[in-house]
């Protein structure tokens, strides 16, 4: 009889690390960085080079994983964590580029959904299945499954969504709620029966935690969160003291999933929460828990104590930082798709976090390249002679864009004020030469020393103005003459000192009569954040006095904020246009994604709810002003009295890098019926010179004249007066 072979011997497990997991994990984190780096510095598509380095790392990661032996555990693990993380990134851009929304969801949340799943089904799952020989790490990564659930549900809200009441909020990430508390449950029921109290108690905080998070949802979130949250603790807190009992005998089994988060989290918090300081923080305690934490709590347990060589430590402690590393910068990646980042604004959010910086020249470049309208139509190469990236911007210009440019930032954020240094008038050069006052600003110094629309400036300090450069420069604070000639010929001297004054949005406002009519009359300078207020506080004040009519004056308005001008458009028409279109906003080829409708929004208290508007323009009526008639005209009817506007139907998407402020023009505006393109300008319906001999909102004015005149008649003045 033949003897039987001897049974081949099986390798035992091991949890050994070896150098070239560490090697090919660092090499697939560089792959999908490189690629998202080496895009947004040249100006290509960071979407497409990120999705290309998430797939040349994940086939990396993964060739390297077939080919590790299958007792290596602790190398399979962590390669087949590096794989998941590629192909979760992978899904984000994916989705975000073929713009796949399932459900209405954002694309690239829906992405980051599927990359979840990836992580359950892959790294997690197999950490799972290798309890018995890791206890540890299945714990750990029972704990980080659920503790990424909910923070992705409390933190990583969609960007789309943008709920201003609290209780809302929290309703509407009910959902979310619900399946990470379902998920720490299932992973409480693992933890008891593999006797991991640390991590059932890291998850008993967790459902406390996701419970607690509709408080603020008035009564019934209250509620719902003392029931819910004292319902699940009273069901999960007996459960481990039971459990407990019944393995008194045993050590406490694994504390370094308890000991971790905390330490980590109260690190993060002392430090910066859970920005950049922050997550070095969270860094700092795991390795000081990994160096002293975590002996000292075996030891006190009674359990023993395998000491790591030092070529193993510093093997994992390399693997951790590089895994973490990868984790911080897909985190990065994806919240750019979520936000729908634009590459330049990805450059300008790697700099303020101070991890990715390039020259303003090089960003200049770049951000023409990519966010620019007319991209594919700017010359390739770049000019020699250019040295700034002001110049090298407004070298590129299309033919059309006159407007796109670069100024610091201390310049820009002057723009925005509402309050200001100055003196608070305005002059225009007329035909003869003559200098004259425009606009003043009322509350200003040059209001309250008597200066007034309808002057013409003769000479400043004594000097006449052909010889005003031989003057001292005024410095802040100082006072200057100004000889003044009023519209009937009288000469007055008035002193002006330089102080800080507001800026209004609204520069006049009337009440007169045209024909048996109520005519409302309001002059606006300019849309900004103030706008609206300052505007729906004067059109109140117009419907109680009964207005049948309102001519808006643009004149002097040179656009701003969009936003601004729906809102008022919005007061305008009142209820009739709640919820259509008002603009429009389609950008260039790359970026169609980016492209938004701008919908009316009637304030609470319904508009004046017009049929028609009689607007007042000029050659200096641009942009937001232009905008407000086009997005209109639609749905009422507009007369626009004056001159010509001056066609800018494009707009900025302002980026500031460094200390630099880029306004390029990245997007071009379209009413409800398509009408755009309005280059050379919006026609008036009834051409009438401006003057300012007379103070604005005056019916002697000759457009407000004009205006009333077709109000009366519904046909412009003769000979276009």
């Amino acid at each position: 009889m033949q003897a039987a072979s001897p049974r081949s011997a099986v390798p035992a497990p091991s949890i050994e690390l070896g150098a070239g997991t560490v090697v090919a994990a660092a090499a697939a984190a560089m792959l999908a960085a490189g690629c998202a780096l080496a895009s947004l510095t040249n100006g290509w598509s960071y979407a497409i080079a990120a999705l290309v380095g998430a797939a040349l790392a994940s086939a990396l990661a993964w060739v390297v994983w077939r080919r590790c032996p299958v007792e290596r555990i602790a190398d399979r693990g962590a390669l087949l964590l590096a794989t998941t993380l590629a192909l979760a990134l992978f899904a984000v851009y994916a989705a975000d580029v073929l713009d796949w929304r399932p459900l209405g969801i954002d694309d690239a949340t829906a992405g980051l959904a599927v990359g979840f799943a990836l992580l359950v089904a892959l790294p997690c799952r197999y950490a799972l299945s290798r309890a018995d020989v890791m206890p540890s790490t299945a714990g750990v990564t029972a704990t980080v499954l659920v503790i990424a659930l909910l923070a992705w549900t409390i933190l990583l809200d969609d960007p789309q969504l943008r709920v201003d009441d609290a209780g809302d909020a929290a309703f509407a990430q009910l959902p979310a709620r619900v399946t990470a508390v379902l998920f720490a449950g299932l992973a409480y029921v693992y933890a008891l029966r593999r006797g991991l109290y640390g991590t059932a108690l890291i998850l008993l905080a967790v459902v406390g935690v996701a419970c607690a998070g509709t408080w603020n949802a008035g009564r019934m979130g209250t509620l719902a969160a003392t029931c819910a949250g004292g319902l699940a603790i009273a069901a999960m807190l007996p459960a481990l003291v039971l459990r407990r009992r019944a393995d008194a005998g045993r050590p406490l089994a694994s504390p370094e999933p308890l000991l971790v988060p905390v330490a980590a989290l109260c690190a993060a918090a002392f430090a910066d929460g859970f920005r950049d300081a922050g997550l070095i923080a969270i860094a700092a305690a795991l390795a000081a828990w990994w160096f002293y934490l975590r002996r000292r709590i075996l030891r006190s347990t009674g359990a023993a104590f395998v000491p790591v060589s030092g070529p193993q430590l510093l093997l994992r402690l390399g693997l951790a930082c590089g895994l973490g590393a990868t984790v911080y910068a897909h985190a990065l990646l994806v919240d750019a798709a979520r936000s729908n980042y634009t590459g330049p604004m990805f450059l300008a959010e790697l700099r303020a976090r101070g991890l990715y910086t390039v020259s303003d020249y090089k960003f200049a470049q770049a951000l023409v390249r990519d966010q620019y309208l007319w991209r594919d139509e700017v010359a390739a190469a770049v000019p020699v002679a250019v040295t700034s990236p002001d110049r090298l911007i407004e070298a590129w210009r299309h033919g059309r864009d006159g407007w796109s440019t670069a100024m610091p930032l201390a310049r820009d954020l002057r723009r925005e004020a509402v309050e200001t240094l100055g003196y608070g008038f305005h002059l225009r050069t007329e035909s003869d030469g003559r200098r004259r006052v425009t606009d003043v600003v009322s509350g200003s110094p040059a209001h309250a020393a008597g200066v007034r629309r309808g002057d013409v400036l003769r000479a400043v300090d004594g000097f006449p103005l052909d010889r005003l450069h031989e003057a001292r420069a005024a410095r802040p604070g100082d006072a200057v003459r100004l000889e003044l000639a009023a519209t009937d010929g009288t000469v007055r001297e008035v002193t002006v000192k330089q102080a800080r004054y507001g800026i209004s949005s609204v520069a006049a406002a009337a009440v007169v009569k045209a024909g048996g009519r109520r005519v409302g009359y309001v002059a606006l300078r300019h849309f900004s954040a103030t706008t609206r207020p300052e505007f729906e506080s004067a059109a109140l004040r117009l419907r109680d006095l009964g207005v049948d009519d309102l001519v808006l004056d643009l004149r002097m308005n040179g656009g701003g904020s969009l936003h601004a001008a729906g809102q008022v458009a919005s007061a305008i028409a009142g209820r009739r246009v709640d919820g259509r279109m008002f603009l429009r906003m389609v950008h260039n080829e790359r970026h169609r994604d980016s492209d938004q409708e701008q919908a009316f929004s009637a304030p609470p208290w319904g508009g004046l709810g017009l049929a028609r508007l009689v607007v007042i323009t000029s050659s200096e009526t641009c942009s937001a002003s232009e905008a407000l008639v086009q997005g209109l005209a639609p749905y009422i009817e507009v007369v626009t009295i004056g001159g010509t506007t001056c066609g800018k139907p494009v707009g900025f998407q302002v980026v500031r890098y460094g200390d630099m402020s880029y306004w390029v023009v990245t997007f071009k505006d379209l009413n409800a019926r398509g009408e755009g393109d309005y280059y050379a300008g919006l026609a008036p319906t009834c051409a009438v010179a401006d003057e300012v001999a007379h103070p604005l909102g005056d019916p002697a004015d000759a457009s407000f004249k004009a205006a009333l005149h077709y109000i009366r008649s519904g046909r412009c003045p003769p000979s276009g007066g």
